[in-house]
């Protein structure tokens, strides 16, 4: 155990370990660096999939683990693979561009088929964008990634158009056996993502709204809290030993299951409410100033 009590650091991507452009701040590493150093395990815990975190596992190489699409994989990103791996749902395929990431699946749950085919009628119904995470692909639209502003999404056109791998029909790829870990819906509007919502709550899934008109599901129970408290327990950590740092609804029942709960200084006002403590915004080294006020000297 370090001097500060705490073993474990969780941290959120877009919207707290991420700036507004998308990058990490260079504070931001050096401090994530210095926590490493103390013995402290710090995670990316995130809704993106594995392909989507490409850009920055070198230059934060020194974390190791990741809680990704939304606790449904948890993943040793050093690890070696072996047979010791705890699955709901056949291995997803590698799309062409996550050929690069190595490691070691320690769990994977996944949105059965039925539910998943229901979420994409609705989505045909609103005219959204699906996007679906398997365990190392994420797989949208071909037709859809020029229209990502009509979705709210612009920011994030570049990096699918690098790192997605796109179909013409996102139907068929439940026919192809990988499973699905995740489905994101961007909706055009509020108005519509209340109405696909309501027309999908009564499935067995977990929900969480994002980003301005999104809708995130994984399967029941699989939150970035049940993925948290699986790495936890792999290490060997109480969630009490463990911070966690977040900035939305996505993140909430995370942040109620750690020891000390971190709202970015750029958080929606309900997630300041249920934290400990409230740091500087995502593009001032919040996640830094947070590690070095917890984990200092």
């Amino acid at each position: 155990m370090t001097g500060s009590g705490y073993r474990m650091i969780a941290l959120d991507m877009d919207g707290t370990l991420l700036t507004s452009g998308k990058t990490v701040h260079p504070d931001s590493v050096r401090d994530i660096r210095y926590a490493v150093d103390r013995g402290i395990h710090v995670v990316f815990c995130t809704g993106r999939g594995l392909a989507e975190m490409r850009d920055y596992l070198e230059p934060l190489s020194m974390v190791r683990y990741a809680v990704c699409v939304s606790g449904a994989l948890v993943y040793d990103l050093h690890g070696e693979t072996d047979g010791n791996v705890s699955k709901s749902l056949p291995s997803g395929g590698s799309g062409k561009n996550t050929a690069a990431i190595g490691g070691r699946t320690i769990s994977l749950r996944g949105i059965p088929d039925r539910n998943a085919r229901e979420i994409l009628r609705v989505a045909q119904q609103y005219d959204a964008m699906p996007q679906l995470l398997t365990e190392k692909e994420s797989i949208v639209r071909a037709d859809q990634i020029s229209r990502m502003g009509d979705y709210h999404m612009a920011v994030y056109q570049e990096m699918y158009e690098r790192l997605a791998r796109t179909t013409q029909n996102i139907a068929e790829e439940l026919e192809r056996g990988g499973g699905i870990a995740k489905i994101n819906l961007y909706f055009r509007n509020t108005e519509d993502r209340e109405r696909g919502y309501r027309e999908l709550q009564n499935l067995p899934l977990d929900f969480a709204y994002a980003e301005g008109t999104s809708l995130e599901m994984n399967a029941s129970g699989v939150t970035k809290a049940s993925g948290l408290k699986i790495l936890a327990d792999h290490l060997g950590i109480g969630m009490t030993e463990v911070i966690g740092m977040g900035d939305a609804e996505n993140d909430t029942q995370m942040l109620r299951s750690v020891g000390c709960s971190v709202a970015m200084g750029n958080a929606d006002e309900r997630i300041r409410a249920i934290c400990d403590l409230v740091t500087d915004d995502n593009d001032h080294n919040g996640v830094g100033k947070a590690i070095r006020r917890l984990c200092g000297s």
